[in-house]
């Protein structure tokens, strides 16, 4: 299952977030951020994740 967002800093809307949870094990979960404007749009961070309960 995946999802996308653009996510707002302040009132401007400046990230991109696309997020995925596991096929086998949906706890698991893949984050990708990236700024939309700027010097820094070239520059992704993916956060891995496993929740617990």
């Amino acid at each position: 299952m995946e999802a996308h967002q653009k996510l707002k800093v302040g009132s401007t809307v400046d990230l991109n977030c696309y997020y995925a949870h596991g096929q086998e094990n949906e706890n698991f979960q893949r984050r990708c951020y990236w700024m939309l404007k700027g010097d820094f749009s070239h520059i992704a961070l993916v956060h891995y994740r496993k929740v617990t309960s």
